[in-house]
């Protein structure tokens, strides 16, 4: 693949109204949305141009305003003494999404994702006018790109990089990196990555940390990552690989192993832990009960992302699950064992709770069919004893599995189901009339 070039010589290089030319080095400040008060608002660029010509690389952090490793990866490439031995240019920008910096939040205040909204429209939301802004500046002016991302809240990712795995140049840039994890990852619409390969430039997307955390370690790995790109770019001095780097693995994607049921988690296993399908990964605990259900994984391989809340629900996990079952993703035997294991208990949960609460069966008739998921007696009836305290609770996600599974029956053929996840997640926590209501505006548009 030829990609497009652009020529770092004596002309100026422009970004809003600042020229910079060749061996210099300025801050430029982007003008955006100021806030409600009046308070000016602007996304900071730091533009190092070489004397002699080279690749232009944009570094991008903060997308969304809690990912705070990023921010602080940017501000140490910026102080390397390296950098005056620079040939090309690198366009860093340590926040993209200021607002959500300023109130530590992943969104912006009209709580969209920026990362939703590429490449942006100048007449468009909040969202859809800093994406236009930054890709017009920024992507347009670069011809490689790094991303850098870390977990959510309350959630970290074991240090590691995200490309297309068909763009070699792509690829080419993740191995350089230096991590120990390079994933194939799927496009999403209204990413800064999909926008970026469109317009024909190679990118990465670096994850490590968690959000509103400094993790020392995903820090240096990201310091690291982008200097070794930039010196595989021939914009740094060459520096041989270290005898003892390690080849990383290259996996074709990732799943996330979900709570069977409410409780705390107690993990066993740690970022870079390599595992096998079935293998106990932790524990579901209770405070009123003091046995414990295991929780194994779901397929082998290296755990990359974890929850650092050991307080769980019970949630989406049932729906999705069932979703990519269906769609064959759980194609090896083990996994389609575990899979009906855990609708298994379900069931027999469900049918528990739903005799005892209708009064067709006694506890210790409902505790026996408990008893039927290998549990004790006294374990069976303290269950129940617990299932008492929520009547039905038992019973809403398999009738919330069945509701969606309706939704998109109804709607197949009329909107993709890319868009009816998309639509629905947006909505949140809301009734399935709700939801519907939003995906019939969808089709009549």
């Amino acid at each position: 693949m030829t990609r497009k070039t652009l020529t770092d010589g004596a002309a100026p290089l422009c970004i809003g109204t600042v020229d910079i030319v060749p061996g210099t080095r300025h801050t430029v400040e982007l003008p955006a949305a100021p806030l409600y008060t009046q308070a000016e608002i602007s996304i900071p660029i730091h533009v190092v141009r070489g004397k002699r010509e080279g690749p232009r690389l944009f570094v991008s952090a903060a997308i969304h305003g809690d990912e705070i490793v990023g921010v602080e990866i940017v501000r140490r490439v910026l102080r390397n003494p390296l950098l005056k031995r620079l040939k090309g240019t690198l366009l860093a920008v340590p926040v993209v999404n200021v607002y959500g910096y300023f109130s530590r939040t992943r969104y912006l205040p009209d709580r969209r994702d920026i990362n939703r909204f590429f490449p942006g429209s100048p007449h468009g939301s909040m969202a859809s006018r800093i994406a236009h802004l930054f890709f017009n500046e920024i992507v347009s002016n670069s011809t490689h790109g790094i991303d850098l991302h870390s977990g959510a809240v309350h959630r970290a990712n074991l240090p590691h990089v995200r490309v297309s795995l068909d763009d070699d140049d792509a690829v080419r840039m993740a191995r350089a990196f230096r991590v120990p994890v390079i994933m194939n990852a799927n496009l999403r619409d209204g990413s800064l990555r999909q926008a970026v390969l469109d317009n024909d430039l190679p990118i990465l997307v670096f994850e490590g940390g968690e959000a509103l955390r400094f993790d020392e370690q995903a820090i240096r790995v990201g310091v690291r990552g982008v200097l070794s790109v930039m010196r595989d770019l021939g914009m740094l001095p060459h520096r041989p690989l270290p005898a003892n780097a390690i080849e990383p693995m290259v996996a074709e994607g990732g799943r996330w192993v979900r709570a069977p049921e409410s409780g705390t988690f107690v993990m066993k296993k740690e970022l870079g832990d390599e595992v096998d399908a079935g293998e106990v990964i932790g524990s579901l605990v209770s405070p009123i009960d003091p046995d414990e259900i295991k929780v194994r994984a779901t397929a082998s391989g290296g755990i990359i992302g974890r929850t650092m809340l050991p307080l769980v629900y019970e949630g989406w996990a049932c729906y999705s699950e069932s979703v990519i079952t269906k769609a064959g993703y759980f194609s090896d035997p083990i996994e389609a064992m575990l899979v009906h294991k855990r609708r298994w208990w379900r069931a027999m949960r469900g049918l528990a709770d739903l005799s005892y609460q209708s009064r067709e069966g006694s506890l210790d008739e409902a505790a026996q069919i408990i008893s039927r998921l290998g549990f004790s007696r006294d374990v069976s009836i303290s269950t129940m004893k617990r299932f008492a305290l929520n009547p039905g609770y038992q019973m809403c996600y398999t009738l919330g599995t069945k509701g969606f599974h309706d939704l998109l029956e109804e709607f197949a053929g009329k909107i993709s189901e890319s868009e009816f996840h998309k639509r629905v997640l947006e909505g949140g926590e809301i009734p399935f009339y709700e939801a519907k209501k939003r995906l019939e505006n969808i089709e009549g548009n």
